[in-house]
């Protein structure tokens, strides 16, 4: 709606606010040497043994150290959406975390790396960003990228066949292509089994895996959108901008339903600019 792109075009304007605590951050990272980028963990507050609770608008810790602490924060309130003030309370976070713990260790990853990979999520993965590009193969062997995709708009699926409720994200999958069947739409996996389990889903799943996927099973494209849990769905407009990141539900129907309505609406004349009567 009107209102909801008012509010995006906004909040576009606003994240260039961003940039300086964004260079801050990776000249922080900079200064501790890291090396290549590591695949994000599963990682979960619970891994620190902290313990927080809710305080006015923040977190106070109650236990823990509070460089860890501090990260833990900013990867929890990755749940609280990508407007420009929670993006900025998680940059101060992640800031927090190299200064405090940058050396400091989880699970043998140091703090710094994980806050790295923190940095990537919102300079890379965050809503109104243009997605990594995906290159790789489909279970024969066909060599895929998501630019193939470019002008519709994509439902990517991370998605494996151990992962809680499958057997729903499948139905749930059948049911979006259905709706959007003749539309500029294109749902996309990106699978973890093995290729030979991929392959054997296609041709038992009665017609329902109809939609093309990644053979992802060393999680390289996983790792480019650092996902940990799944399923998790990206959905990206024409020019292969995020639009929404979570949980397949209706969340992700509303915003494909927003992105054609957009396509659809007419676009505004330009401004007359001729020069008035004399």
């Amino acid at each position: 709606d009107l209102f909801g792109r008012a509010v995006d075009d906004c909040l576009s304007d606003q994240r260039e606010a961003l940039a300086h605590d964004i260079d801050f951050v990776t000249e922080a990272l900079e200064d501790h040497g890291l090396g290549q980028r590591r695949h994000a963990l599963d990682f979960r507050v619970g891994v620190l043994g902290l313990d927080f609770f809710q305080e006015g608008e923040g977190f106070r810790i109650l236990a823990g150290d509070q460089g860890e602490a501090a990260l833990a924060q900013a990867m929890v309130l990755k749940g609280f959406g990508d407007e420009v003030d929670v993006m900025r309370k998680r940059l101060t976070l992640i800031r927090k975390a190299i200064i405090n713990s940058a050396t400091e260790e989880v699970d043998g990853i140091p703090i710094s790396r994980l806050a790295e990979d923190e940095l990537y999520i919102i300079s890379n993965l965050s809503k109104g960003r243009v997605a990594p590009e995906l290159e790789g193969a489909d279970s024969g062997g066909r060599p895929m990228k998501l630019s193939d995709f470019k002008g519709k708009v994509v439902v990517l699926l991370f998605w494996g066949s151990d992962m809680p409720e499958a057997e729903r994200t499948l139905e749930y999958c059948a049911t979006l292509q259905q709706k959007f069947t003749g539309k500029p739409f294109a749902l996309v996996g990106v699978n973890s089994d093995p290729v030979t389990t991929l392959r054997m889903m296609q041709v038992s799943e009665k017609g329902r895996i109809t939609w093309p996927n990644f053979s992802d099973p060393e999680g390289k494209a996983s790792s480019q959108f650092r996902i940990g849990a799944r399923p998790v769905v990206y959905v990206l407009d024409g020019d292969r901008k995020i639009r929404f990141w979570g949980a397949p539900g209706s969340f992700v129907e509303l915003t494909v339903d927003a992105i054609l309505a957009e396509k659809k609406a007419p676009a505004s004349p330009a401004p007359d600019r001729s020069p008035p009567p004399r």
